[in-house]
């Protein structure tokens, strides 16, 4: 049996896809039964709804020890992906509590229930930075004011999986950039999609990693059926500038390319308006000052490690948007 955290989220969605699609039996955990609507719409989008009806759903809280313990039951492999991703000052106790004490709560289900093998899911985020040379799995972290509460949530998380490789559990850990593919297009890396379908006008001068959706999850599952444990792995197939990126986009939705310059005084008048509209109107803030910041900062991240564990080959970005932007018109006309 293989258990899949997160199992409503993104990259937990194509994992169950990719797993089921080998014949493999999975267990899925997600906080509340309305929730994997999204991954029923992903596993429509591919045609495998007779898939979907083999998961085994699993409602509750990962923090909640003995309901964990009890999920683990009769598991021989675990993929956690279940993570709370933000840049809103309001959700850093959440995020803390599901990212650091979630993953606390799994790895001890693991070692007492004897799980073969975990596969964690990190994040660049956990990842130190080294200034203009590319980011490696020997960057180690370090605290800073630029750090972001999800990074230093998800680097509390590895610290977690390592101090269970400690007592005896056998993992592979991932550290994806950012994650492209079509899901719940109005939150996460899929709204990118949405944002650029609309025309954005204004770029910023941020260069970053990115990596298709199916990638990570082809990749999560070969580390997981190789001998390679105890190890961890950025998963990035191109280091790009987001004005690139989201011109792809434009290109293949018949918007202009983005052509406003948005200097860092723009950006932090518009952060600051976007609070008081959220303080007022009680809704999450659309922009922060941590996602202004990460838009404008340049890291580039090395995948030569992956690359010669795995012999591996990454879709291509300008293939993966295509991919993609056909998926979203398609859910857009009521196809699906």
């Amino acid at each position: 049996m293989i258990l899949v955290t997160g199992g409503s989220g993104l990259l937990g969605s194509y994992l169950l896809l990719s797993l089921l699609k080998q014949g493999n039996k999975v267990r899925a955990l997600a906080t509340q039964q309305k929730s994997i609507h999204k991954t029923l719409q992903i596993f429509k989008l591919f045609q495998a709804e007779h898939l979907f009806e083999q998961i085994e759903w699993h409602y509750g809280n990962i923090t909640d020890t003995e309901f964990i313990f009890d999920l683990l039951d009769g598991v021989d492999f675990v993929y956690h992906c279940a993570a709370v991703v933000s840049f809103s000052p309001t959700q850093v106790e959440q995020m803390n509590m599901v990212n650091a004490v979630g993953t606390e709560t799994l790895v001890n289900g693991c070692l007492e229930r004897s799980v073969k093998k975990l596969c964690h899911v990190s994040s660049v985020a956990a990842l130190g930075s080294n200034g203009t040379d590319e980011v490696n799995e020997e960057t180690y972290f370090l605290y800073h004011p630029n750090n972001t509460a999800y990074g230093i949530s998800k680097y509390n998380a590895e610290r977690e999986v390592w101090r269970a490789v400690a007592e005896g559990l056998e993992v592979v850990i991932v550290n994806p950039s950012i994650i492209l593919g079509c899901g719940d297009w109005n939150e996460g890396s899929s709204a990118m999609f949405k944002t650029a379908y609309k025309g954005l006008k204004y770029y910023s001068n941020g260069i970053t990693g990115f990596v298709d959706v199916r990638d990570v999850a082809e990749i999560m599952i070969q580390l997981m059926n190789s001998s390679i444990k105890n190890e961890r792995f950025i998963v990035c197939a191109e280091n790009l500038p987001y004005r690139q990126v989201f011109d792809m986009m434009h290109d293949c939705f018949g918007q202009p390319h983005s052509s406003i310059n948005a200097s860092r005084t723009l950006a932090s008048i518009i952060w600051r308006l976007e609070k008081l509209r959220s303080m007022i109107s009680g809704k999450l803030p659309m922009i922060t000052r941590e996602s202004v910041n990460a838009a404008f900062r340049q890291v580039y991240y090395a995948n030569n490690k992956l690359i010669k564990a795995l012999n591996y080959k990454f879709i291509p970005i300008e293939q993966s948007i295509k991919t993609h932007c056909s998926l979203f018109i398609k859910s857009r006309s009521g196809e699906v």
